[in-house]
């Protein structure tokens, strides 16, 4: 009886495990390493069965082939006397058929074998081949990466110069542009301290001239109203024409001005000259104390922005100013609480109006100087670093850039906040030291800035509490403002 074997399943299909169509599926860097694992796996199930086929047939066929123990050494005759000639006929028949079966049994598995080392050999190559193209396929793909990858850091590289380039050239349009900005400043500094150098000079030639036009008595040089009359003799102290005022005149531009002054009428203030200007003491007095402050201010100024730095570090998120910053108040106490120095400038603009500190009220003249610097410090700097929080948009490092770039400017305006702040005390303090109905005069600087309360204010004689006619009881009204009041004697 002739055995029959199933032919190997050598293209996969049917086995429920990959693709019925004998192809492997492609994916994004090769072919697709679990079915092609899958199919070698399978094929390699196929070879130890057919191996194991071949054992088996090789087992069958020797039995075969193995002799019949007894048979073939019996004779007819004998076979015939102890059987019967029935059953030797029988016998006979069996022999020949099993002869026969034994020779379709060694063809046939002859057949077999020859067909199962076609079908190993058959398999052996188609796996050698589909071995071959994957190995081919997965090198080909790998190439292509390694090309694709070349050719995208190349791009990268290029890009990165181009926007270096870009980065290179814009900066430096930027540097050309602030050049010629700082030149141009130059050239306006240049024109302004030539303007102000002609308007010194016409201004000292307009107080020569009318120096010269004032009248003076021979028989009594003493001047209306007690004021002293300047010394020609002394050069260095010519004094400051504040202007001729007559009680019996229309005063220009203000018909309801302080000018004239009730019960001083029949006054005339005709020239207040010091023996030493006004605002040379006054530079005397704030200087050491304006070096004093900004030195104070620069060392708050420094910690604030190592806290601030430190708080961006920490932070991954930053929104808003109050994660870096106090709010105002707490903030300005920082600068602004129990400074020395401004108590030395309130006390020396009180001296300067011939009065003593003794049970003089500070609050006002305190506020005033803490305005100043809230609105020239402050405000300024908070503004500034919350425009840095909304232009970084949340990067720590283009936000900590940002932050030492603004501390820096203004620890370099420092020393003009500082002036700004002991000037307003100084001015606060002289109106402090004044008593109701003292007489005061409106004095402009004659090296300060031009303000807009000069034209509306110079030479204007007011009795405290009134006003000046801006609105306001002392300079300085802005930030711009030099101004001083000087007491006249009542």
């Amino acid at each position: 009886m002739a055995i029959s074997f199933s032919r190997p399943n050598t293209d996969g299909s049917g086995d429920g495990s990959g693709d019925d169509s004998g192809e492997f599926r492609v994916v994004r860097r090769g072919l697709d390493p679990e079915q092609v694992h899958e199919r070698i796996t399978a094929l390699s199930t196929e070879v130890e069965r057919l191996r194991e086929v071949e054992a088996s047939l090789r087992a069958e066929l020797s039995m075969a082939q193995r002799p019949i123990v007894g048979l073939g050494d019996v004779d007819p005759e004998t076979l015939a006397a102890l059987v019967g000639e029935e059953t030797a006929g029988v016998l006979a028949m069996a022999r020949e058929t099993a002869v026969q079966s034994r020779q379709r049994a060694e063809d046939e598995a002859v057949q077999i074998v020859a067909a199962a080392y076609e079908e190993a050999a058959r398999v052996r190559e188609s796996v050698q081949e589909e071995t071959t193209y994957l190995r081919r396929t997965t090198a080909e793909q790998a190439e292509t990466e390694l090309a694709s990858a070349r050719a995208r850091g190349l791009e990268m590289v290029t890009e990165a110069r181009e926007y270096r380039e870009k980065v290179l050239a814009d900066l430096a349009q930027r540097r050309d542009l602030a050049r010629e900005q700082i030149r141009a400043l130059i050239d306006g500094r240049d024109r302004l301290m030539r303007a102000f150098e002609v308007a010194r000079l016409a201004s000292v030639d307009m107080l020569a001239e009318l120096e010269q036009a004032i009248p003076v008595d021979d028989g009594d040089p003493t001047p209306v109203s007690g004021v002293a009359s300047p010394d020609p003799s002394d050069g260095d102290h010519a004094g400051a024409v504040l202007g001729v005022f007559d009680g019996d005149a229309e005063m220009a531009n203000d018909d309801e001005s302080a000018m004239a002054v009730s019960g001083a009428t029949d006054a005339e203030v005709s020239v207040l000259v010091a023996s030493e200007s006004p605002f040379h003491r006054r530079r005397l007095a704030l200087d050491p104390l304006i070096e004093s402050l900004t030195r104070h201010w620069r060392r708050i100024m420094v910690d604030e922005q190592n806290d601030v730095l430190a708080a961006v570090r920490r932070s991954t998120n930053l929104s808003s100013i109050g994660e870096l910053l106090p709010d105002e108040e707490a903030h300005i106490d920082r600068y602004g609480a129990s400074l020395a120095e401004v108590d030395a400038a309130i006390d020396a603009g009180i001296a300067s109006v011939g009065a003593g500190p003794e049970g003089r009220d500070r609050t006002d003249a305190t506020a005033v100087a803490r305005a100043v610097l809230m609105e020239d410090l402050i405000l300024p700097l908070r503004e500034r670093l919350e425009r840095v929080i909304e232009t970084s948009g949340g990067n720590r490092f283009e936000l900590s850039a940002y932050v030492r770039s603004s501390y820096r400017e203004w620890k370099q305006q420092l020393e003009s906040h500082a002036t700004d702040s002991l000037v307003a005390a100084f001015a606060a303090g002289a109106y402090a030291g004044l008593d109701t109905g003292a007489l005061v005069v409106w004095q402009p600087d004659p090296e300060g800035p031009s303000c807009s309360e000069v034209a509306a204010n110079a030479g204007v004689v007011i009795r405290v509490p009134d006003h000046f006619p801006s609105g306001h009881a002392h300079p300085p009204a802005t930030r711009a403002c030099r101004c001083l009041i000087q007491r006249l004697p009542d």
